[in-house]
């Protein structure tokens, strides 16, 4: 008791520097694989079908986590290995950095694409490594305390990464427009801003304490959900092994689809139907809006379902979910006007339904994969869903390249409507 009772007073005193930075530190080098790489694609010189194809193989060390996930738990020195890997993210920027500005657009895009393949594995081992780190360091009233802190730190490296480096990249490109292969120069200068922001979390990072299992309580669970909402058991009875992976899929199925040709929609020109907005306006729409969008929606859905449990607001946020598409195809028919105002506005909206919706996800994965990502901020970091959505996104390009955006986000209203049938029927069975 009285060992508790000192952990409490050390975590809720000074613990919560070294969790800002160490998941800032893995949220910054995210966010570019998971959003600034598909515009890097495209200003390459990439069409929308190999730009949707390439993206989409970012996400494969994602999927593979899960594998490595047993290693990760054998770890004992964590620290260290997560010092380690924040180096090997920051040799790959500078590598990056170089690598821009020195080589041909053929080039440029393959040497793009094998860094981020590292990166994005690194990024993954580092977010096992994290949560590892987290779990065994932390009592459970250091965990409560401080989830405010981690969550914060996830979601506002996204929002600075996502939304401000664009716009800043944006910038560089209007004011140099005139200079040679300003494209190269502006990424370089904005991956040379954030290797900055990551050193700087790097020796934050160092004066973290060697965790020694001694403060850890983490009790896995198999009734419970994320540790707050009980896993009743006639879901396992109701549901087969199989059940909650096809309706996972499905209901994700219109977001992957929409997950790179949202930003297309945003660059192309008004007379391929698009909406002609600038690389400045797709950071602040996309990046700044739409994260904080999608964000607030993740933590109120996360809220909602601490608060009233799975089973009563499980298909709610199934049909909020397939909301979102809808937006987009009011922008693409017209009946919105085009002015960028309310392009923020759709863009808000689609977002907060889309991280508000895909808290229903949560209760399928933790079906399926039990305990192992219950601390995770975005459900969408979990395996099994990212393991659904990388065929999607992989074709979408093609798709959309065939049908044109107006049939494409048609076609995305109408398969939204399918999950949220079989998400209902699924629980009203007896």
């Amino acid at each position: 008791m009285l060992r508790d009772l000192e952990s409490k007073d050390k975590w809720s005193a000074k613990g919560w520097t070294w969790v800002l930075s160490l998941f800032a530190a893995g949220g910054i080098p995210t966010a570019i694989v998971s959003f600034v790489s598909l515009l890097v694609f495209v200003q390459c010189g990439c069409n929308y079908s190999l730009a949707a194809l390439l993206y989409a193989l970012l996400f494969l060390p994602s999927v593979l986590k899960s594998l490595v996930h047993p290693l990760c738990l054998t770890v004992k020195e964590c620290k260290r290995q997560i010092l380690m890997t924040q180096l090997l993210l920051l040799s790959v920027h500078y590598l990056l950095i170089v690598s821009f500005p020195v080589t041909s657009s053929n080039v440029k895009v393959v040497v793009f694409l094998l860094l981020m393949l590292i990166s994005a594995s690194l990024c993954a081992w580092h977010e096992l490594l994290s949560e590892h780190y987290y779990n065994n360091a932390l009592t459970r009233y250091g965990r409560r305390a401080l989830r405010g802190v981690k969550v914060f730190a996830s979601l506002a490296a996204q929002v600075l990464t996502y939304g401000l480096l664009i716009v800043i990249a944006g910038n560089f490109q209007w004011y140099f427009r005139y200079m040679d292969d300003t494209m190269s120069y502006s990424w370089a200068f904005v991956i040379g801003l954030v290797s900055v922001v990551m050193m700087i979390c790097l020796l934050a990072n160092l004066k973290m304490p060697v965790e020694d299992g001694s403060c850890s309580d983490f009790v896995r669970n198999d009734r419970m959900l994320f540790g707050m909402v009980e896993m009743k058991p006639k879901l396992r009875t109701v549901w087969s092994k199989r059940m909650p992976i096809a309706v996972c899929v499905l209901m994700l199925l219109p977001q992957s689809l929409l997950f790179a040709t949202r930003v297309f929609f945003l660059l192309s020109d008004k007379d391929e139907g698009g909406l002609g907005c600038s690389l400045m306006d797709v950071g602040f729409a996309q990046g700044t809006v739409g994260v904080i969008a999608f964000s607030f929606g993740i933590v109120l859905g996360h809220f909602v379902i601490k608060r009233y449990g799975w089973r009563r607001t499980f298909p709610p946020l199934s049909a909020v979910l397939g909301l979102s598409p809808l937006f987009y195809f009011l922008m693409a028919i017209g009946c919105v006007s085009d002015d960028f105002f309310a392009v923020c506005l759709m863009t808000f909206l689609s977002q907060f339904c889309f991280g508000m919706g895909v808290n229903s996800c949560r209760v399928l994965a933790e079906h399926i994969s039990g305990k192992k990502y219950s601390s995770t901020v975005n459900v969408l970091n979990v395996p099994l869903v990212v393991l659904g959505m990388v065929l999607p996104i992989a074709l979408s390009g093609v798709l959309l390249s065939c049908m044109g955006y107006e049939r494409f986000f048609t076609l995305c209203v109408l398969m939204a409507i399918f999950p949220v049938v079989t998400s209902l029927s699924a629980f009203n069975r007896k």
